[in-house]
């Protein structure tokens, strides 16, 4: 099973421009996006390390869902 976090880019918003974050998961080579119900800025998405930078409430709370989640198990 792998966990990652994606910020979809092909899915701005064009009203407030931002990205949905979703888990991108792969269970016995079946994919899945889940929604994590949660639209954030592409710009302050760190793919490489999984996290959302920033420190605004919505991000702080992101941060925390982002580091709660083993990123592969």
């Amino acid at each position: 099973m792998t966990i990652t976090f994606v910020c979809r880019s092909s899915k701005v918003s064009k009203r407030s421009g931002l990205t949905p974050l979703e888990l991108y998961v792969i269970i016995d080579g079946k994919r899945r996006f889940v929604s994590l119900d949660r639209k954030i800025d592409h710009r302050l998405f760190n793919p490489k390390k999984q996290i959302v930078r920033g420190d605004t409430h919505s991000t702080l709370l992101l941060l925390y869902i982002t580091t709660q989640y083993p990123l592969n198990s």
